[in-house]
């Protein structure tokens, strides 16, 4: 059976559960038109009544992460994504199709979130710099005496998202926190870097 659009079934969705919302907005790779049938719908719903939290849930066959805020607290989210350095609710509000609500309020939220992405991750702290060496370091100790097979793969594997995760924020750039995010991250940032990458972990 065919599923519906995910538009249809992500402002349906809000429509039910967050009828007074002030603004809704579907992101993820369904909005940027890079998605397949097992994706999810990432869902970011602003709402002064609400209690600020996340949540999964399937509607209509989809899978659905829907990610909660008031107006308060968006910022709040914004600064989390600067902490760490990786930029999961700034990437959400900026690439978000507006689903519900008014475009006066998307589009504030929507600059200061690309303004925060356009300026980067704070640089690395001294203290950050050295514990970044040791995990690198130890890392690279366990592939040189890694027994060839597997172990050698995965291990292989640890160092490389690592190394890429180290580069990444040593140069201001955001970070993926490993996974398909740390590739994306590391594209956007240097995409000849990327491939080489790329061409690492599948050699």
């Amino acid at each position: 059976m065919q599923k519906a659009q995910p538009l249809v079934v992500a402002t349906t969705l809000v429509r039910e559960l967050f009828p007074t919302c002030q603004v809704a907005l579907l992101a993820g790779s369904l909005a940027r038109g890079e998605g397949h049938p097992n994706s999810d719908l990432d869902i970011v719903v602003i709402d002064q009544q609400a209690t600020p939290h996340w949540e999964t849930r399937l509607a209509h066959g989809w899978p659905v992460e829907l990610f909660v805020f008031t107006p308060a607290t968006v910022e709040a989210a914004f600064a989390l994504d600067v902490r760490r350095r990786w930029p999961l609710h700034l990437t959400l509000c900026q690439e978000g199709q507006i689903i519900a609500g008014q475009d006066a309020v998307a589009a504030p939220i929507k600059e200061r979130a690309s303004q925060m992405l356009a300026a980067g991750p704070a640089a690395l702290t001294p203290a950050e710099i050295a514990q970044k060496r040791y995990d690198l370091t130890w890392r690279l100790d366990d592939f040189a005496d890694a027994t060839p097979g597997i172990d050698l793969r995965l291990i292989g594997h640890d160092l490389l998202v690592e190394a890429a995760d180290m580069h990444l924020v040593h140069q201001r750039h955001w970070r993926g926190r490993g996974g398909k995010w740390t590739l994306r991250m590391l594209r956007q940032a240097e995409p000849a870097r990327a491939q080489a990458f790329s061409e690492a972990l599948v050699a």
